[in-house]
């Protein structure tokens, strides 16, 4: 009865497995293996508020439409990448599992928050596509306020793929529990053994 029981274990567990585990070690080390993306996420969410406040100007004076700064994109998804970006540094630096499960939450509505911003962003490109203006001067700040939109709607590309994969790598360190699989298995197996 000891032999079924051992080798259901090693399947649930193959050594490349457990070689990876080695450098996550359950919640105690929220790692991200990606260089400095929580870094990378303050920055995006302060550029997105500075450059919505730049593109504000271009509404304000009606050089261009920009439907995300008159819903506000640029600011509350800014805000809500500091904050994501925020709660990643602190979990990774206190490990505590209600960071991790607040970085994990908030990165999350940070994707979602980006994917919603793609969207404005691709229909303004493409309401803005054939503005065209005969004057010097104006047709300078079309495309100054184009080159805005492009460049945010870059960084939202960006900040979306790192609030993924920064969710991913948190949803593993809450997911896992080292011994959680080898017991359910052995109690299994015992269940099955006395019947």
């Amino acid at each position: 009865n000891v032999s079924p029981q051992v080798s259901l274990t090693f399947k649930l567990h193959p050594p490349e497995l457990l070689q990876s585990l080695k450098l996550w070690q359950g919640i105690g080390s929220f790692y991200c293996p990606i260089l400095f993306p929580q870094a990378i996420q303050i920055l995006i969410g302060l550029m997105h508020i500075g450059f919505g406040g730049v593109s504000a100007v271009f509404v304000v004076y009606h050089f261009y439409v920009s439907i995300s700064v008159i819903g506000g994109y640029p600011f509350w998804g800014g805000l809500f990448f500091v904050i994501s970006g925020s709660l990643s540094v602190a979990a990774e630096n206190h490990r505590n599992t209600c960071l991790v499960r607040g970085s994990l939450g908030m990165n999350i509505t940070s994707a979602i928050f980006s994917g919603i911003g793609i969207i404005l962003f691709l229909t303004e490109l493409i309401i803005n596509a054939s503005d065209y203006s005969h004057d010097y001067e104006v047709y300078l700040w079309l495309g100054a306020a184009k080159g805005i939109m492009v460049m945010l709607f870059l960084m939202t590309i960006l900040e979306f793929s790192i609030a993924v994969s920064i969710s991913y790598f948190a949803c593993q360190a809450i997911c896992y529990t080292p011994n959680t699989v080898s017991l359910s298995a052995l109690k299994r197996d015992m269940n099955q053994s006395m019947w």
